[in-house]
């Protein structure tokens, strides 16, 4: 897959051979990742049926965002595209990388059938939100560690 972007990014499906070039985008959200560890990670992962990892790239081939994605389902949106994690270089030009991704994962939701897209994005904030449940969670020992995000997609919709 390759969807060109008039920003000249790519959104491409990152191959076997390009895993170790997106190594330091896996290290913005997780510093101590070791090489061994993200390849036997995105080996594990492409053996689930439905998953894959989409990458961004600039026109030089420089990779600036990568997110690995799979298959699930739910009551509320039934089967859904998840990308965990997503990953996005923080330089300028982030905006146009994000939205890039976005219409990537957007359209392989759409071409495996699904009905909505969650991306859940490293998350290291230590504001809590005004959530009674969430609140206790938090006081239970739980830590925010990310921030899901889900849009609906044209595709399947769950039972009625």
């Amino acid at each position: 897959m390759s969807l060109p972007n008039l920003s000249g990014l790519n959104v491409i499906e990152l191959t076997v051979c390009r895993f170790d070039q997106a190594l330091p985008l896996a290290r913005t959200a997780l510093p101590d990742l070791t090489l061994p560890e993200w390849r036997r990670f995105l080996f594990s992962h492409l053996q689930q049926p439905g998953s894959g990892v989409l990458a961004v790239e600039n026109p030089r081939g420089v990779l600036l965002a990568c997110a690995a994605y799979t298959l699930r389902k739910d009551l509320r949106h039934g089967c859904y595209l998840a990308a965990d994690p997503v990953i996005i270089m923080d330089l300028v030009g982030a905006t146009a990388v994000a939205k890039a991704l976005e219409q990537g994962l957007e359209a392989e939701a759409q071409k495996q059938g699904c009905g909505a897209l969650l991306l859940q994005l490293p998350h290291h904030s230590e504001a809590k939100p005004d959530n009674r449940a969430v609140t206790a969670f938090l006081g239970c020992g739980l830590a925010a560690e990310s921030l899901n995000l889900f849009k609906r997609v044209a595709g399947e919709r769950p039972a009625a």
